[in-house]
């Protein structure tokens, strides 16, 4: 299943698609997303209308065009980051050699949850909005058995202290050095 909501590197604004090697899922996928639909009077099984409007397929074609500028763009601000925040004592993602990158996302990993809270704060007062796109972390959800808590102290520990910096074509250099400027 790929998602191409508009938060997306690749995107339509909204909606998806499902991939799937085996002929009989594909099969499924198509009449479920037609209503259950399999033909014009035959009904298959229970269906949705899952659908990905006009609208919204030519928004996904018009991005796909731009798909080699807009990673360009991705790689040059994520490059400027790992540059700039390096010698702030930060993590960030270690990538396998050999290894692509989407630049969906820039996380970095700071030392302890209050120097994030506090660089979320100052973010906050500069108009600025990062995401701690992976918080909480999953066994703190209210429906995951309590038994399974103690073996993801990893997990929990990370989550607390990871923060995605914005990363969009729209980062200019002002505001790039903006962002930078926080940890400084």
């Amino acid at each position: 299943m790929v998602s191409l909501h508009a938060t997306k590197l690749m995107h339509s604004v909204e909606g998806g698609f499902i991939v799937a090697k085996d002929p009989a899922v594909s099969e499924k996928m198509e009449w479920m997303r037609r209503f259950g639909h399999r033909g014009t009077e035959e009904f298959h099984g229970v269906g949705t209308n899952a659908k990905l409007s006009e609208f919204h397929a030519a928004m996904g074609l018009c991005n796909l065009k731009h798909i080699e500028e807009i990673l360009g763009r991705r790689k040059a601000i994520c490059d400027a980051y790992d540059e700039a925040l390096f010698s702030h004592q930060l993590s960030s993602m270690v990538y396998r050699d050999g290894a692509t990158r989407n630049y969906s996302y820039f996380p970095c990993l700071l030392r302890t949850e209050s120097d994030l809270l506090r660089v979320l704060e100052r973010f906050n007062e500069m108009g600025i909005h990062p995401r701690r796109y992976f918080f909480p972390s999953l066994e703190s959800l209210p429906f995951i058995p309590e038994s399974s808590m103690s073996r993801m102290c990893i997990s929990s520990d990370v989550a607390r202290r990871v923060l995605c910096l914005p990363l969009s074509v729209s980062i200019n250099d002002d505001a790039l050095k903006l962002i930078v400027s926080v940890f400084g």
